[in-house]
């Protein structure tokens, strides 16, 4: 048998010990009647019911979001949503292809007339042959070790003259051709003969000394450097029987100091020598017709030549072809771009080519001139010789072959600017070129030659740019759909007659322009369109929409607008009056005129003046964000739809379901049993209060809870602010046997209160005004237990 541990058994049994207790031992229990009725009037809890404020209540409608109080004390529900559109936005990182346009030119010739100059020179030395009287044709008997001395001092003069282009205003040095590969210099054979004297030669010295011109560089046999003015001594013995002793100098190049003149130039080189001998004679016979000489031999063939340039224009405004800067990916919505503004560092590579023949020096030493198109417009920059206000770069032929870097502020297509076809625009890049030596420039000639025409190409390497703003014409055109249900409103039953309702749309504009906005709503009934009550902002300020400002850049960072349109009728025009504000008034309580409506389509349509420039900041996407709120304003007779229910769950209380204990207890009966509910309550409604136990399965135990005849009505707060407390009983339907036993299948209880309105109140309803309930179960005819089965437990 199970254990009756609730406050009734407890009671029923402390009852019946006080009973016994005053009989004694001859008392038969089984003569007299062995029922016994105590505890009438007992209550015994069933919990407390949860504080709900009304604005609980009402969030717990579908439909309905917000309760709001107002200043004047008027009530509005309010029905809001949010939500946002990713618009398509502009690829602010972009890609533009290298860009190479090319252009011939004819290259000047810079090349001197070569004139080879051939030296074969024969020099007499003077000799003294001591007591030997020579007659020349005749022959005479030589003794042996007769001295014979000779000495000659001479210049070998050579002149050299070199017609000369235009380009040339000085010759410094030219440089002559070696004879063979790996020479120093050209070669200059000099040889010492003893002709007719080697006839009677025993043996001898040479001294032979040779002095380089000043400005020459001449190297010796064994390819040591003879400085300026200095003699180079060279001493050789000569055998019997020799008859010549060889000597080889180099000349490397050739100093000058003579002008141009007339397109020639002429100068000399004067090579002073040396020489002297002495030979001790064989005997022997002599016919002296030719005495000793020098022989000196040499190709003096022009390679090169220090010069000095006069002005030289290699490029004299040329203009490459077929190079073009494309911009790609971008929106369709822009229909013509006057200007695209980049980062602040936004690097642009300006290079030519062409001229990878020329040396490192000699490019250094040409002088460009660049004007580029009026359309880019790069930083001032001084440092690489960029001139802003004449577009123009000046830079050397070295710095631009290797590439000059550039900072890019913007592309600016002027007053017409560009149509994008497909989202691309393309515009030719043909900068205009002085390239230019320099007057005075000192090259060596054969790093300026080049022969015939020249395919030469200017440029920009491929970049990686970031577009900030894009100036010019756009055509964003967007519209969205959005339909609001009311069916929680609905169900308070609310009479649209004379309400006032506002409809407030905030829009975030992400876009650095004004935008256009128009909108307008339908109502529906039954899923039936009311087009007769629909409203929209044609005829507003005469064009029909609404402007929303433009976003702001504040440190280069895009912060959306912020709007407030207030869609209402004339009557709420002064309370939406603060800038933060677009008051449109309309006939928006039209909208809830007649059968209150069950949906609202919204529909917002933004476009942009197609006439107007715009200056566009550019982002991957533009996310523009919106909330609406609908304020429907309502009186206390409009408060229908406010319900309070909960449930009482038996099943988790302390020690378990009470109910759920009785089932064993047939025995016991009780008298009238009720439900008391005691409800407190701020809210100025009267509530229409019902019940019903449930059984394990959440299923309704029908007629068990009975509904006083008097009414099931709570009283509300007089003022919304003192507390109203009412007391409701609810009688519970036993069998005519009253066993208590018939509870055991109640599991939980449902408490339901409705409100319902008040005519003709002027107390205001405030989110924070609330309803709660306790609940107790009475014993009123109390509980009668029968003894004899109790002396069986």
């Amino acid at each position: 048998m199970k254990r009756f541990s609730s406050a009734c058994r407890w009671l029923l049994v402390l009852s019946v010990v006080v009973a016994t207790g005053c009989v004694d031992d001859s008392f038969r229990i089984d003569k007299v009647s062995t029922e016994v009725t105590i505890g009438q009037g007992a209550t015994l809890p069933l919990g407390d019911l949860e504080r709900k404020t009304l604005g609980d209540l009402l969030a717990e409608a579908e439909g309905i979001d917000t309760l709001i109080t107002k200043e004047d004390g008027g009530y509005v529900l309010g029905v809001s949503g949010d939500g946002q559109y990713s618009i398509g936005g502009i690829k602010h990182i972009v890609q533009i292809p290298a860009v190479k346009g090319e252009f011939k030119v004819d290259y000047p010739e810079f090349g001197l007339t070569d004139h080879a100059q051939k030296v074969d020179e024969y020099c007499d030395i003077e000799s003294n042959y001591g007591s030997l009287s020579i007659l020349e044709g005749e022959t005479v008997s030589v003794p042996e070790g007769l001295k014979v001395t000779g000495m000659e001092d001479g210049d070998l003069i050579e002149n050299f003259d070199y017609e000369v282009p235009e380009m040339i205003s000085g010759i410094k040095r030219i440089y002559l051709q070696p004879t063979l590969a790996g020479d120093p210099g050209a070669r200059v054979d000099v040889r010492f003969l003893l002709n007719d004297l080697s006839a009677v030669n025993g043996g001898g010295h040479v001294n032979l000394e040779l002095k380089a011109p000043e400005g020459c560089n001449i190297y010796n046999a064994e390819g040591e450097h003879i400085e300026d003015g200095e003699f180079a001594v060279n001493e050789f013995d000569f055998t019997a029987d020799q008859d010549e002793l060889p000597f080889l100098i180099y000349i490397e190049s050739i100093a000058n100091n003579s002008p141009v003149e007339n397109g020639k130039i002429g100068f000399s080189v004067d090579l002073e020598y040396h020489v002297s001998f002495e030979m001790t004679t064989k005997s022997g016979s002599l016919n002296l017709i030719q005495g000793p000489q020098l022989h000196i031999m040499s190709d003096l063939a022009y390679e090169d030549a220090d010069v000095v340039l006069n002005e030289v224009a290699i490029l004299d405004h040329m203009k490459p072809e077929n190079g073009d800067v494309v911009i790609k990916d971008l929106p369709e919505e822009i229909t013509l771009i006057r200007s695209l503004t980049f980062a602040e560092e936004s690097p642009l590579t300006l290079k030519a080519g062409g001229f990878e023949w020329m040396s490192e020096d000699l490019a250094e030493k040409i002088i460009i001139d660049a004007w580029l198109p009026e359309y880019i417009i790069l930083h001032e920059n001084v440092e690489i010789g960029y001139n802003a206000e004449e577009h123009k770069l000046h830079t050397t032929l070295n710095s631009l072959r290797n590439g000059v870097e550039v900072d890019l502020d913007a592309l600016d297509f002027g007053a017409e600017g560009l149509d994008p076809k497909n989202g691309e625009v393309k515009i030719s890049f043909a900068p205009e070129i002085d390239a230019r030596i320099e007057e005075g420039t000192e090259v060596k000639l054969s790093s300026v030659m080049h022969e015939g025409e020249m395919t030469l190409n200017a440029g920009i390497e491929e970049a990686t740019l970031d577009i900030q703003e894009v100036c010019g014409y756009v055509n964003y055109e967007y519209s969205y759909l959005k339909r609001i249900g009311l069916g929680g409103v609905d169900n308070l039953s609310i009479d649209g007659v004379g309400l006032t309702p506002v409809l407030k749309l905030e829009l975030e504009n992400p876009f650095t322009m004004e935008l256009m906005a128009s909108y307008s709503i339908v109502p529906y009934v039954d899923g039936k369109i009311q087009a007769d009550r629909a409203i929209n902002t044609n005829g507003y300020n005469g064009v029909g929409y609404v402007t929303i400002p433009a976003a702001t850049v504040e440190d280069g960072v895009v912060v959306p607008s912020s709007s407030v349109i207030v869609l209402g009728t004339e009557a709420s025009r002064e309370e939406y009056s603060a800038e933060e504000y677009i008051f449109v008034p309309c006939d928006i309580d039209k909208l809830l005129t007649g059968q209150f409506p069950d949906e609202l389509d919204l529909r917002l349509d933004i476009s942009t003046d197609l006439f107007k420039e715009v200056a566009l900041h550019a982002l991957d996407n533009y996310e523009l964000k919106y909330d609406y709120s609908l304020e429907l304003p309502i009186e206390l007779n409009n408060a229908t739809g406010i319900t309070y229910e909960q449930t009482v769950d038996f099943t988790k209380m302390k020690g378990g379901n009470p109910f759920e204990q009785l089932a064993d207890l047939d025995y016991i009966k009780v008298g009238d049993v009720a439900v008391l509910a005691d409800v407190t309550t701020t809210l100025p409604l009267e509530l229409i209060a019902s019940a019903d136990m449930l059984d394990a399965d959440g299923k309704v135990i029908e007629g068990l809870i009975v509904l006083p005849e008097d009414g099931n009505s709570i009283v509300g707060s007089k003022d919304g602010v003192a507390e109203a407390t009412s007391t409701l009983r609810l009688e519970l339907n036993l069998a005519d046997d009253g066993c208590i036993a018939q509870l055991s299948n109640v599991a939980a209880i449902s408490f339901r209160l409705q409100a319902k309105g008040v005519d003709e109140s002027s107390v205001a309803l405030s989110d924070e005004q609330y309803v709660e309930a306790e609940l107790t179960l009475e014993l009123a005819g109390g509980v009668t237990a029968d003894l004899k089965a109790l002396e069986n437990m």
